[in-house]
């Protein structure tokens, strides 16, 4: 139950961070920013959730997923903060979706 509420809540972030970047009021966009913390503190908080029950299984890989999640939180709010100061280049973006991915597949890795 909850590494689906965990991986659903990563597609309704991912939704919200693209209309947030392709938003062009501010009002939007800060709407967008509200949805996104919304949803990163329920990934996790469920993501401390399923550390708590696999960590016997694989705590090496439970802490390495665990930080990738907590980089991607702080990426976001970096984007963020650099999309309304209009000095968000694309090489930002790239990092943040690769940061994102490298988040989902840690999750995948110590889950198994």
């Amino acid at each position: 139950m909850w590494v689906t509420l965990n991986f659903t809540l990563w597609g309704f972030l991912i939704i919200s961070l693209v209309t947030g970047f392709t938003r062009n009021y501010a009002k939007r966009v800060i709407q967008s920013l509200i949805w996104s913390r919304l949803f990163y503190f329920l990934i996790i908080s469920s993501q401390f959730v399923i550390s708590i029950r696999i960590f016997h299984h694989s705590a090496a890989a439970v802490i390495i997923s665990d930080m990738i999640c907590i980089a991607s939180v702080i990426a976001i709010e970096i984007n963020y903060r650099k999309f309304e100061a209009q000095t968000l280049t694309r090489a930002n973006k790239f990092g943040l979706a690769l940061i994102i991915i490298a988040a989902i597949i840690a999750q995948f890795i110590a889950l198994k």
